[in-house]
């Protein structure tokens, strides 16, 4: 039987399986499946929402044209501020805070040695002053920036959409970090749950097990530095993106870890669990120079 043969409802099914770039591609093959493809585009419209963890808004632009903006907007930047960590700060010193995760020129360094959690929001190009830390400080190593979340964006019909992680550690490795997961969600929903899931996870095996065990889709990469698990979902209100082992061998220097997600997400809020520096000492914290999602501004609303 041909492929053009098939019950329309069965083809919509198979369809269902590829990526909006390569549904679009199938509308050049055949009149037929671009009528199909049009005729369901509900169908399609939900697909590309699930994928790319979208939620289905009342003046949602048509999945197409958004994937067009996708394909042509090649400005790729970081747009997230990072508003709270439980981790403590270093001295309590504003050279430690964690506006460093994002100036390459600084480094953010703990108290606590592991699960340390750290939020990001989104604010677009929005500039902020961080104070001293000492002014956020809510309890013992806990630190929220209030002032972040209530900074307006310059235009809502945007939305960033994460392509890849960078993440640079200082040229000494000592108390450098080894293990961190990150996630990100759409809406400002507590991620603590599923957060809680990976801490303490320092091998690949764990880190996939986790990932089954939440019904996710699960794939890995190993490279000269480091040992990533990516996770995949169809459709979740916050989304583990993915698990790192990175070797402190003495070897990696800033600014040459970059970890490109298989299935990038539009998100809102982006969440970094720095799991351990891997060493065990009671005096040891964990050092990271910089932390950045990096993304594409898209405009998806009418």
């Amino acid at each position: 039987m041909m492929l053009c043969d098939m019950p329309a409802p069965i083809l919509v099914d198979i369809f269902l399986y590829l990526t909006p770039l390569e549904i679009i591609r199938l509308e050049s093959y055949a009149k037929y499946f671009k009528k199909l493809i049009r005729s369901t585009s509900q169908v399609f419209q939900a697909h590309f929402n699930k994928i790319h963890s979208l939620f289905p808004y009342a003046q949602q632009l048509h999945w197409k044209r958004i994937l067009k903006r996708l394909i042509l907007n090649r400005k790729t930047f970081n747009a997230f501020l990072p508003y709270y960590t439980d981790g403590g700060i270093k001295e309590e010193s504003p050279h430690y805070f964690i506006d460093k995760l994002i100036n390459p020129t600084g480094m953010h360094s703990t108290i606590l040695n592991e699960n340390v959690l750290i939020k990001y929001a989104y604010k677009g190009k929005n500039n902020f002053q961080y104070a001293y830390p000492s002014n956020y400080r809510i309890e013992e190593n806990v630190y929220f920036i209030p002032d972040i979340e209530a900074l307006p964006l310059k235009d809502s019909k945007k939305i960033p959409f994460i392509e890849k992680i960078v993440i640079c550690l200082p040229e000494s490795e000592y108390c450098s970090l080894s293990f961190v997961a990150f996630f990100s969600s759409l809406d400002n929903t507590d991620p603590i749950d599923i957060v809680n899931r990976f801490k303490g996870c320092k091998s690949k095996h764990r880190a996939i097990s986790k990932g089954i065990n939440l019904e996710l889709i699960c794939t890995y990469q190993k490279s000269r530095f480091s040992t990533t698990v990516f996770y995949k979902k169809i459709s979740a209100s916050v989304r583990p993106l993915c698990w790192i082992k990175i070797k402190n061998d003495g070897i990696i220097k800033p600014s040459n870890l970059t970890v490109k997600l298989p299935q990038p997400i539009f998100a809102k809020y982006f969440y970094v669990l720095m799991i351990s520096s891997g060493i065990q000492s009671p005096s040891a914290c964990i050092n990271v120079n910089y932390i950045s999602p990096i993304c594409k501004e898209i405009r998806v609303f009418a």
